[in-house]
């Protein structure tokens, strides 16, 4: 399984979306929306780890999120009967979507952080 993250310009007056899919390895990522597991813009320091075969775990300092789904599984894929986890941590616990932006940065145990 692959987890692609994508990043879409909002346009010249809002940031940008990051939009985070889970397709079999060497798949295109689907066009509809609905595929989509995770979207969100205002992202400061996303981190996407495979934690095990089937658990993703999603970690940011702060975001405005849209949309989250906690699982993936498809009927082309054991008839549905494979599951993908994917749960969500915000990483700093003083952060707040009020204070988008103001709070204090806490250190990443990210390998590969991702911002917007």
């Amino acid at each position: 399984m692959d987890a692609v993250v994508t990043r879409n310009s909002g346009g010249a007056t809002t940031s940008n979306v990051f939009r985070i899919f889970v397709v079999p390895r060497g798949h295109p990522i689907p066009s509809d929306e609905r595929f989509e597991r995770f979207r969100a813009d205002k992202i400061s320091s996303l981190c996407v780890e495979w934690r095990r075969t089937r658990l993703l775990q999603l970690s940011y300092d702060q975001a405005r999120i849209f949309r989250f789904t906690n699982f993936w599984n498809s009927g082309d894929i054991q008839h549905f009967q494979y599951v993908v986890e994917l749960r969500l941590e915000a990483m700093n616990p003083t952060s707040s979507l009020l204070e988008l932006g103001t709070g204090p940065a806490v250190p990443s145990r990210c390998a590969h952080e991702i911002n917007g």
